[in-house]
C-alpha cells in the first residue's frame, strides 16, 4: 500500500493507505465454461507472477485488469 495525504470532513490533513490494485469477487463464464469464480486479490508493489495450466483464465484476467474484456460480476480499482 502507499499512503495519500488528502483533506477530511473536517479539513484536517490524513493519510490513507491505498493498494495500488484490488480486484474484488470477479468472475467470468464463456458459455457453460466458468474461467473466473469469485477471484480477489490486492497488490501494493509486489512482483508477482500468474502461474496456471491452458485454459484455467491467466489471459482472462489480465484482461479484465486492463480493460479490454468486461468481468461478468465484480470490481478492480486501479490506483490513480
Amino acid at each position: 500500500a502507499f499512503l495519500i495525504t488528502s483533506p477530511d470532513a473536517t479539513g484536517f490533513f490524513v493519510q490513507r493507505r491505498r493498494n495500488m490494485l484490488q480486484v474484488k469477487n470477479i468472475t467470468k463464464t464463456f458459455g457453460d465454461k466458468t474461467v473466473l469464480d469469485n477471484v480477489s486479490f490486492s497488490l501494493n508493489h509486489e512482483v508477482v507472477g500468474l502461474v496456471g495450466k491452458n485454459g484455467a483464465g491467466k489471459s482472462t484476467l489480465f484482461e479484465i485488469i486492463n480493460g479490454t474484456i468486461l468481468p461478468d460480476s465484480g470490481t478492480i480499482d486501479h490506483e490513480k
